[in-house]
């Protein structure tokens, strides 16, 4: 029951949040700009986890040639 209570309150406390931000235009602008800078952060750890993963492929072995006695 306290985690209903909690979780109740928590969007409560969101939705009188998001009003006064869309009331606010310098509120507004703060969130849009912590937004941007936000999906930013998150592209840069998606292509950093991708060049990571690019390097630690294993490489290609190529099959020996072997030699041929005559």
């Amino acid at each position: 029951m306290k985690k209903l209570f909690w979780l109740v309150a928590g969007i409560g406390v969101g939705l009188v949040a998001a009003k006064q931000i869309e009331k606010n235009p310098k509120a507004k602008a703060a969130y849009d700009d912590a937004t941007d800078r936000l999906m930013s952060l998150v592209e840069a750890f998606a292509e950093g986890y991708e060049a990571e993963v690019e390097v630690k492929k294993p490489a290609v072995k190529r099959p020996v040639a072997r030699k041929t006695d005559k």
